[in-house]
């Protein structure tokens, strides 16, 4: 009974700490949990893991990361905050570290967190990687989301791989994934830049007879 007060003690500290982004405090009292023989909560670790990520310091989420990884519990989601953080930085190599680490845990990878991988490569240039990882899940059994294959298709455009991306597309919709506003303002942009404003016209009046809501 008393570790478990302890333990709820310091969690409570220390996501009170996170929700008024006091990062150094947050990290005082997590460690100074650790310390004590206390185990915090995946939640727990996943939320003060998220704070640091949103503060765009790659280097201080992966040195948090390496020292707690057999320290406390994880969950699909702690690797999938890291994998889409270090992807978000342009930091692959540490992303598929994170994946590797993930699989020695026997941690199976979800979609998120392959899509995750896709988009990082894709904002990285690494098309022919990113290909690889969307066949991968795949043969996984894993079903491509909409935002799996949006990604992919506006990395095949920013590419200028066309012919890949509206390919991709047709299959999207015939793998029965429903394009999102996302999906259409990369096939609108893309028709637009290639002069095609009919094309581009049918696919905003599409938006709407589907009714997906326009953005700016």
């Amino acid at each position: 009974n008393h570790f478990s007060s302890c333990s709820l003690f310091y969690e409570s500290i220390i996501n009170a700490y996170v929700q008024h982004q006091s990062v150094e405090k947050a990290l005082f009292y997590f460690h100074e949990m650790v310390n004590k023989g206390l185990a915090p909560t995946a939640n727990t670790f996943n939320n003060v893991l998220n704070f640091l990520v949103k503060m765009r310091n790659s280097d201080k989420v992966w040195s948090f990361f390496d020292e707690m990884k057999e320290r406390v519990v994880l969950d699909k989601y702690s690797f999938g905050i890291l994998v889409k953080g270090c992807s978000d930085f342009g930091d692959l190599d540490r992303a598929f570290e994170a994946l590797g680490c993930m699989e020695k845990m026997d941690l199976k990878p979800n979609v998120v967190i392959y899509t995750s991988l896709i988009d990082g490569c894709c904002k990285s240039g690494e098309i022919e990687k990113a290909k690889e990882l969307f066949c991968e899940m795949g043969e996984l059994g894993l079903a491509a989301n909409q935002y799996t294959y949006t990604v992919l298709i506006n990395g095949f455009f920013k590419k200028g791989l066309k012919k890949d991306g509206f390919e991709l597309y047709e299959k999207m919709k015939t793998d029965g994934a429903l394009p999102d506003l996302y999906t259409y303002n990369t096939l609108i942009h893309e028709f637009c830049n290639g002069g095609r404003i009919l094309r581009a016209f049918e696919l905003f009046d599409e938006m709407h007879e589907r009714g997906v809501a326009c953005n700016v």
